[in-house]
């Protein structure tokens, strides 16, 4: 699944390069959303599901996961005390560190249970410990569990990418109903329409006129599902001209004719 921008979260500038996020007992449940930001996220009590890219993960009191930059994450189901400590890319000075996602060790499990115990912090000192701790953290993550580096110049580049074809969801999230083609939004974003292709099957994990179609045919599910308008109403509300060429492309991607999500629409409010 790739990240779209709908889904981006903006970190609060007072934050600054480290964010520490302390939840005592509560339903492990956040919406789905991606930031830069490196993540390391520890349960110490309880359970919970976490939505990581394509991967589920069923966390126990104990695991340790590193949600590295740029990736899709969500959590639901279950009830924990657990830990986030949310580093900027700054934090990183001129590199962009991938770290392995699931860690486990000893050192990491005794840090992070200390920085834990001094949120929130309760004075001058533990502030500083608090610093420390970190430092010490982030230095045992990267010299023992880095994948991957970017030095600036190349890390720049992909996030350059990334925003271009952000932009070019962004516009087709709110213009889908109309006609779109891959050589408009290349135009838009001053790609060459194939570079642009390329780009955004490399970014998304899909061409964009797959995901444009995904788009159009879930918004038409939704009006068949909620309102009394015609299959070719709402195939032209959501930018089919073709209502056989719509009828076809909501078969293959929902396994059922628009007919169909009409009837039992109709059964379920019947």
């Amino acid at each position: 699944m790739g990240n779209d921008v709908r889904f981006y979260e903006q970190m609060p500038q007072e934050a600054g390069e480290v964010r520490i996020l302390f939840h005592r007992d509560i339903s492990y449940a956040f919406r789905a959303h991606w930031h830069e930001h490196t993540e390391i996220h520890y349960l110490l009590e309880g359970n919970g599901l976490l939505r990581y890219s394509d991967e589920t993960l069923a966390l126990k009191a104990g695991d340790c996961v590193v949600i590295n930059g740029n990736e899709l994450h969500q959590g639901g189901g279950g009830r924990a005390t657990y830990f986030c400590l949310i580093l900027s890319p700054a934090y990183f000075e001129n590199n962009h560190v991938i770290l392995k996602k699931n860690i486990t060790d000893d050192f990491v499990k005794e840090t992070v249970e200390r920085i834990a115990s001094l949120c929130p912090e309760k004075g001058r000192g533990d502030l500083l410990e608090l610093q420390g701790l970190t430092y010490l953290l982030t230095a045992h993550l990267t010299r023992n569990y880095t994948l991957k580096e970017m030095d600036a110049a190349v890390y720049s580049g992909e996030v350059k990418k990334r925003n271009m074809i952000n932009l070019a969801i962004s516009y087709i999230n709110e213009n889908y109903g109309t006609h779109l083609s891959t050589k408009d939004l290349a135009e838009m974003v001053h790609l060459s329409e194939g570079y642009f292709c390329q780009l955004f099957r490399e970014v998304t994990g899909r061409s964009a006129i797959d995901y444009l179609n995904r788009l159009r045919i879930d918004k038409a599910e939704q009006i068949l599902e909620q309102t009394d308008v015609t299959v070719s109403e709402a195939a032209y509300c959501c930018g089919f001209e073709d209502a056989n060429y719509f009828s076809r492309m909501f078969k293959k991607i929902k396994g059922v004719s628009p007919n169909g999500v009409r009837r039992s629409a109709e059964r379920t409010k019947g």
